[in-house]
């Protein structure tokens, strides 16, 4: 597992389980007050933890979203696929055909299916210029994904997946 990646467990870990220890020293105030401030002591120690270290180990993440938007700000409908390498490096991946487009639930039917329709290839970037995580041609959550025609031209582009819209 990934620092980011355990670092964004220990984040979304930390807050129930503090929550759920000052609950407990609440409860047991009454009868047990030893017990009770270990416990409220302990649900402290977990928040300012998640605070301090949440921020540290996501912090990575942060920076290879903005690397990753900043890939895609020059990209534009149209661009062939020199000028897209040219600008973006290789892709990680090269796909054939147009994928099954989860990812962009919001496009409206009729546009996504000539959309699909017109897809030749796809290349997926990873997220900050890493390797793509994604297998068999599938984009993982903020990849960046760029569909093109036949004619090598951008149809579409996703940012981040997961996160933003198609660009058409």
């Amino acid at each position: 597992m990934s620092s980011v990646a355990l670092g964004e467990l220990l984040t979304v870990a930390a807050v129930p389980v503090a929550t759920v220890l000052i609950m407990i020293a609440a409860i047991l105030s009454r009868r047990f007050r030893r017990t009770a401030s270990v416990l409220a002591a302990l649900g402290v120690v977990a928040l300012i933890s998640m605070l301090i270290g949440g921020r540290r180990l996501s912090a990575p993440l942060v920076e290879a979203r903005a690397l990753q938007a900043a890939r895609f700000a020059d990209l534009e409908i149209g661009f062939d696929q020199a000028q897209v390498e040219a600008l973006m490096g290789p892709p990680d991946r090269r796909c054939e055909g147009p994928g099954d487009q989860e990812h962009e639930a919001r496009a409206t039917e009729i546009l996504r299916q000539r959309l699909f329709k017109a897809t030749t290839e796809r290349w997926i970037y990873g997220l900050g210029g890493g390797a793509a995580q994604g297998g068999d041609c599938l984009p993982a959550y903020a990849d960046g994904e760029i569909g093109f025609n036949a004619d090598g031209r951008v149809l579409w582009y996703v940012e981040l997946t997961g996160e933003r819209f198609m660009t058409y």
